[in-house]
């Protein structure tokens, strides 16, 4: 189900990604020792943002990080 919806991500988020976890490594944080990291994608479909983040709040997260623009990050309220 999840794979039909996955996206690949533009190359800047991309690069986003990898400074995020840069930065989580040099404050000791390291995906799959001691956090989880799960990716979700929509690209600018606007309209699956909700589904994403209902998902989110399903599994009960802690911490969402939104990279790109405004309108993402208001939607990950």
């Amino acid at each position: 189900m999840w794979a039909e919806r996955l996206r690949i991500p533009p190359v800047s988020d991309l690069q986003a990604l990898g400074a995020f976890q840069k930065g989580l490594n040099e404050i000791s944080f390291v995906d799959g020792q001691n956090l989880a990291i799960d990716y979700r994608w929509a690209g600018n479909e606007y309209a699956q943002f909700p589904s994403l983040a209902a998902d989110l709040v399903r599994r009960q997260v802690n911490v969402v990080a939104v990279p790109g623009n405004t309108v993402k990050a208001l939607f990950s309220k």
